[in-house]
């Protein structure tokens, strides 16, 4: 639908939060930013209609901490082979001037040659490591995958359509266009297809596809064969 202004309210304790979503993209897509003061388990509700809608719990954590390498300056991915080449440079002149000359300066020069060229391959076997460490992410496993489906059914608005004995509690705004899933189980590729895809299965259905990912749809398949 085109035309809305939902509102999103967060609290936690004393704190609360206010943002109204901007249409983007598609018809009927609106976003939301909210940058969360503090970490915890927040409450939140979506306005949309007439109904504040309350949603799943939310729970903030607290941004991981940059990677030391990542907070200094960052260096040139490039710049590591640019010293090891000079620094190789100078010590093949170094050593052979001061296998020509026997100067002692050439030998100076090799002994700074091998010090460039080590240094320059330390920095480079330490950058990628340094890059992997700042891509790791914290997942939070302790949810079980029908819990996860259960309030994934309500905050994609699969409860708007369907009624759900484990989620009617919530449910502000419901019209049963849907079957009442509650105590239903389907085959499980059955479902995750219809899931993935509503209409590949059968395309005169009401259903939108929700662009659900694959782990979405494993969750709602647990949450809704789930006895």
């Amino acid at each position: 639908m085109s035309g809305l202004e939902p509102v999103v309210h967060a609290r936690q304790g004393e704190l609360t939060m206010k943002e109204v979503a901007k249409a983007q993209g598609e018809t009927g897509h609106y976003v939301a930013m909210l940058s969360f003061p503090q970490a915890g388990e927040w409450t939140w509700s979506i306005l949309a209609f007439s109904g504040n809608q309350p949603m799943p719990p939310l729970s903030v954590i607290t941004a991981p901490a940059i990677a030391k390498s990542e907070a200094q300056a960052p260096v040139p991915a490039n710049l590591p082979l640019l010293a090891g080449i000079l620094g190789l440079t100078g010590l093949v002149v170094g050593a052979f001037i001061a296998f020509r000359r026997k100067a002692r300066w050439a030998m100076a020069l090799v002994l700074a040659g091998l010090i460039v060229s080590a240094g320059s391959i330390v920095v480079a076997a330490e950058q990628p490591a340094a890059k992997s460490e700042a891509k790791a992410e914290v997942v939070d496993s302790s949810v079980s995958q029908v819990e996860l489906g259960r309030r994934l059914f309500i905050a994609k608005g699969c409860m708007v359509c369907h009624s759900h004995n484990e989620t009617n509690s919530v449910r502000e705004i419901g019209v049963d266009v849907g079957p009442d899933l509650t105590n239903k189980e389907f085959g499980s590729e059955y479902l995750k297809l219809w899931l993935k895809d509503p209409r590949s299965v059968k395309p005169a259905t009401q259903m939108p596809n929700l662009g659900l990912k694959e782990g979405e749809i494993e969750a709602l398949t647990a949450f809704i064969n789930a006895k």
